[in-house]
């Protein structure tokens, strides 16, 4: 597992991450809680390339604000 960052805010359905430095973005990979739980996956990725957001969709547990994210 690898981070994808960081639980910054819910908009209506999806989440979005603020993801880790250097993270190269991939459409459609699931997103785990700190449990290993499948939250969702990533639907869309937006802002600077250094430093995107990810929104994660289809959200199947409940994730908090500030609360870490991964990817397999």
């Amino acid at each position: 597992m690898r981070r994808l960052g960081e639980v910054v805010g819910d908009a209506g359905g999806v989440v979005v991450v603020r993801c880790v430095e250097g993270f190269e973005p991939e459409f459609d990979v699931s997103v785990y809680d700190e449990g290993l739980d499948r939250v969702g996956e990533t639907v869309e990725f937006f802002g600077p390339v250094e430093r995107p957001y990810a929104l994660v969709g289809e959200l199947e547990g409940r994730v908090e604000d500030g609360s870490p994210v991964y990817v397999n």
